[in-house]
């Protein structure tokens, strides 16, 4: 069974998001794929009271995948759909000053960029602690990893062509028109996108678990997403990471019995 959820600007109490874990779960998940996007990064605040682009791309999956550790197979995948526009997030300073992109003006792609480096984070830290957990309880783990699905014809570039015409900043309307045209001219289809996406989640692109876990993919072949930073962001990689998640779990406001319901979350929490 293979499970692609849409998660919406809602964390916290969300009545939907839990029934959609709770039919989950009476299955075992081969695959767990996380692809809710949006685009612009400035639609608002959500009534967690969270930047909107930052909770639908990496708070609400994070919650949902967190939620689900235990219903995927030991030999499953757990796939973050990233973008190769991770490379234009911001520095560690500048993300501690606001960690959830609240209000952030969309220039040059550094809010959505931004959420899909803490796609790949969020992949490479989780697949640290379940390894971690696994050679403590001597049993085996899902592959989790982060994928760019490829430049795909999507609403997520057509969403950002109305507000683009009025934006005071010159710069980031020229780029946005620029990404707009080749959007329209050289994006690969959609079924093409999704087929990139598939092959991750579902093995066949023949790369073995350990190679896998934690990596990041270009369409279907793993690419070090050191390459795609700037030498500032690699040498905070690490640092990032660590913060990242410790926030994100604060921001996600997993209830008691949440994390005390999966004997793989709480070790997957606890570890170091």
């Amino acid at each position: 069974m293979v499970a692609t959820v849409l998660v919406l600007a809602v964390v916290g109490a969300a009545a939907a998001e839990r029934a959609a874990v709770a039919t989950a779960k009476a299955k075992k998940l081969d695959a767990l794929i996380n692809n809710a996007a949006v685009a612009d990064g400035s639609n608002g605040t959500t009534v967690d009271g969270h930047g909107a682009l930052m909770q639908v791309n990496h708070l609400s999956p994070t919650l949902l995948t967190l939620l689900l550790l235990d219903a995927v197979d030991d030999d499953g995948r757990i796939v973050f759909v990233s973008s190769q526009m991770l490379g234009a997030a911001v520095s560690l300073a500048t993300w501690r000053a606001n960690p959830t992109l609240l209000g952030w003006s969309d220039v040059l792609g550094t809010p959505y960029g931004t959420s899909k480096f803490a796609n790949a984070l969020t992949a490479r830290e989780l697949a640290r602690r379940l390894t971690a957990t696994a050679a403590a309880a001597r049993t085996t783990t899902p592959t989790v990893a982060a994928t760019h699905p490829g430049f795909i014809k999507t609403d997520l570039v057509r969403e950002l062509r109305a507000r683009s015409w009025l934006s005071r900043d010159v710069v980031a309307t020229a780029m946005k028109a620029v990404v707009q045209v080749a959007h329209e001219v050289v994006a690969m289809g959609p079924r093409q996108g999704a087929m990139n996406t598939l092959m991750v989640a579902s093995r066949h692109d023949g790369v073995a678990h350990a190679t896998a876990h934690g990596a990041f993919f270009d369409a279907a072949f793993v690419q070090p997403p050191r390459v795609l930073l700037n030498a500032t962001m690699r040498a905070e990689l690490d640092d990032t990471q660590a913060w990242l998640w410790q926030r994100t779990v604060r921001d996600i406001g997993l209830t008691r019995a949440e994390r005390e319901s999966s004997a793989v979350l709480r070790r997957v929490l606890a570890a170091e």
